[in-house]
């Protein structure tokens, strides 16, 4: 059997015994609920250039090993990247979800909530829930983003004023180990995004005041900037600290370790932008942030990926000064995500999720008009 695909597990018809114990499987079969992942020996992951999910999408998480992507819209639901079919519909507060992480190679999948405050993580193969976290009344206030560590092993998670550490594993937390940030100071100013460098020695933060924090893991230092006048949406870094971020007016910034900043696209016109902040409220009602610019780098590092506002997915050179762009979605673009192997996009908007290669995004199209 294919071991990139979940399975159901058959009846068992020997004894009246044993038709009764795989009661609550056939009903999961009937239900159309897949049985739990396959851990052993998985397939390297792929996706199907061009793939079209028509699907509302709010947040997206691509599984680190497999071909599968998390999708949280009206339902949390994992979806196969090559064929498009959804395997599995899990549990949902509706409009909650602020962030989803897949926890390693297993079907382990852990999300932030805004409402109830808290967090959740659900066995995504057998479809149920395997814990939820209330963390409403007390010194966190709401959980907002997630990040992944694999190699240490560890997750961050972000809320009011700090951000922790947990084992991936067992979600417990691991002690002595916070950022955080004075209340009285960046008061009501959440970090947004997460994001860790390839060698997970530095964290970047992304905060809704315009800041952007990389935190040392090793001497456990933080230190902050202000580089835009608009909340930031989105955030990745190399190995030496350099930055690109996505800001709630459209923009994308790349942020030299050396403090240089060069904007390299704009995505929605600012004004614009401030006046459908009100209509998305419902989406994340959280400051001025309702408008999201998400970004990441190529795995070589040479390269910005950015969707925004317009349904647009953007290239931009860091070094250079190539600009490329592609219409994807009708509407904005809510995330966006690179397949484990880089070589595609995983955008989610309004009209659904997509998949565009990166090669034929950049051989596709010369600079954009406004970008000439």
């Amino acid at each position: 059997m294919d071991p990139t695909v979940l399975r159901r597990r058959p009846l068992s018809r020997t004894s009246t015994c044993s038709a009764v114990l795989a009661l609550p499987m056939l009903w999961s079969a009937l239900a159309g609920v897949p049985r739990p992942f396959q851990d052993p020996a998985p397939a390297a992951a792929t996706a199907t250039p061009g793939l079209r999910v028509d699907l509302p999408c709010r947040e997206i998480a691509v599984h680190p090993e497999r071909p599968w992507v998390a999708v949280a819209g009206d339902g949390v639901r994992v979806v196969h990247l090559e064929t498009g079919e959804v395997l599995a519909s899990l549990p949902d507060i509706r409009n909650a979800l602020t962030d989803l992480a897949w926890l390693g190679g297993d079907g382990r999948l852990f999300a932030c909530r805004w409402v109830m405050m808290g967090t959740t993580v659900w066995d995504a193969g057998a479809a149920v829930t395997l814990s939820n976290e209330t963390v409403r009344g007390t010194s966190v206030g709401s959980y907002y983003a997630v990040a992944l560590a694999p190699g240490r092993g560890w997750m961050a998670r972000s809320s009011d004023w700090q951000v922790s550490f947990a084992d991936s594993r067992t979600l417990e937390q691991v002690q002595g180990r916070f950022v955080s940030w004075e209340p009285r100071v960046l008061v009501e100013d959440p970090a947004r995004c997460l994001r860790f460098s390839p060698d997970e020695g530095l964290l970047a933060l992304g905060f809704e005041s315009g800041h952007v924090g990389i935190f040392d893991m090793e001497t456990e230092e933080l230190v902050r900037t202000r580089p835009v006048d608009h909340a930031v949406t989105g955030i990745d870094l190399d190995d030496d600290g350099g930055v690109v971020i996505g800001t709630s007016s459209g923009e994308v910034w790349s942020l030299g370790a050396d403090g240089d900043a060069r904007l390299l696209h704009r995505h929605a016109d600012p004004e614009k932008g401030e006046a459908l902040a009100t209509r998305r409220s419902e989406l994340k009602p959280i400051g001025a942030s309702h408008i999201r610019t998400k970004v990441m780098l190529t795995k070589d590092g040479t390269r910005a990926i950015s969707g925004g506002d317009d349904g647009v997915v953007r290239v931009a050179e860091l070094a250079g000064d190539g600009r490329w762009w592609s219409p994807v979605h009708a509407g904005p673009i809510r995330d966006l995500e690179l397949t484990p192997d880089g070589r595609s996009v995983v955008s989610a908007g309004d009209d659904g999720l997509v998949v565009t290669r990166v090669d034929r995004l950049v051989a596709r199209n010369d600079a954009s008009p406004e970008d000439r």
